[in-house]
């Protein structure tokens, strides 16, 4: 197997206004990334589910555009058809903790779940033995979930598997490091109008949390404040970015502040407020590890484009966090190295954990329920 090179499924993202798909190479033991490709919907995305051949053209273009092999896809299940629950159940020692929350999932939805489709993420406990345990629980409703497998396969797709967005972040973070099987890692995930904090203490996931800052937190406030259309704000962001108060004390003998300062101002408490909550989750990390601290904490999704996000929520949260566009530090083939405009690449964390999918069965089988 060592020489051996094998192509994986097609991981597929619908995000709020673009597609996101990625595909990886299994190379000498490890995932290698091939294609990966971002497009805007041609429409609004509710009217793009409702015609499979509009679809179908949308796929075909992106196949095109990144030399994608196959059709095999590992899909997200889109948000909008899924419920989370963070679900509290007991497990005595020596039983099996997939058949304790199996348990509690009956006691608390009953016969809901005749018309259901769940999955699960056991949140790691302080200690093994501990009785009291936390799993984060998605449902969803069958039918919906039946309909949009069909409606995947008309479009010329075929499903390996559907998956929750926090199995593909838990994957592609724990492949972004591999042997740091007991440090504890933090990824905040920037949506467009929310963001999801996601904590892994080795292999498990520790916490998964709302958070709420998104992209258009900031496009929203700097259309109200400089009076600009929602794209120009966007390209102010994407282009100047913010800046840290070293930065901006720095300039003190400028007559007029700087774009970046402005921006900076503007978004200031907002990011102050994103800052605090990050803080807090990190004082219940500390308090679920016996004091332990974060090793690494990476920026991804939509505002990791932002110059100077980094640098500015380090030092708000007094701890250092990392950019790691566009491929989380994964190696990549030479075609996708010679992508022209990487950082249109933003966002696509979910899509590139799913494109994991299957490289490692053992650590898959350790973080999906």
């Amino acid at each position: 197997m060592l020489g051996t090179t094998r192509t994986g499924p097609i991981g597929l993202d619908f995000g709020t206004d673009n597609l996101k798909m990625v595909q990886a190479e299994f190379v000498k033991g490890g995932p290698v990334i091939r294609s990966a490709v971002t497009l805007p919907y041609p429409t609004d995305k509710a009217d793009l589910f409702e015609s499979s051949t509009d679809l179908k053209k949308l796929i075909s273009v992106a196949r095109k555009q990144g030399a994608f092999q196959g059709s095999r896809v590992v899909v997200s299940m889109p948000p909008e058809k899924v419920q989370f629950i963070s679900l509290e159940y007991k497990c005595a020692s020596g039983l099996d903790p997939d058949a304790a929350v199996i348990e509690a999932i009956k006691e608390r939805f009953g016969d809901q779940l005749k018309n259901s489709v769940i999955d699960f993420l056991h949140i790691r406990p302080e200690h093994k033995d501990q009785p009291d345990r936390t799993a984060l629980v998605a449902l969803a409703e069958k039918e919906s979930i039946v309909s949009f497998l069909e409606f995947l396969r008309k479009a010329g797709l075929k499903v390996d598997r559907l998956e929750i967005g926090p199995v593909a972040i838990n994957r592609l973070i724990s492949a972004m490091n591999p042997n740091e099987n007991d440090k504890i890692v933090l990824a905040i995930n920037f949506g467009l109008q929310k963001s999801y904090a996601t904590v892994l203490w080795g292999r498990r996931l520790l916490l998964d949390r709302e958070l709420s800052f998104g992209l258009e937190t900031g496009v929203q406030q700097l259309t109200e404040a400089l009076e600009v259309s929602a794209q120009e704000a966007n390209q102010l962001l994407t282009r100047h970015g913010i800046q840290t108060t070293s930065h901006v004390m720095a300039g003190v003998d400028y007559e007029e502040p700087s774009i970046e300062e402005t921006i900076t101002d503007i978004l200031k408490p907002s990011l102050q407020q994103l800052a605090n909550e990050i803080k807090r989750l990190m004082l219940y990390v500390a308090s679920r590890t016996r004091g332990r601290s974060v090793y690494e904490a990476y920026v991804l999704g939509s505002i990791s484009g932002w110059p100077g996000i980094d640098s500015v929520l380090s030092e708000m949260t007094g701890m250092p966090l990392k950019k790691t566009q566009p491929f989380y530090g994964l190696e990549t083939s030479r075609q996708a190295a010679m992508i022209e405009n990487p950082s249109s690449l933003r966002g696509i964390a979910v899509a590139t954990g799913l494109a994991l999918s299957g490289f490692d069965q053992q650590r898959s089988k350790k973080t999906d329920a």
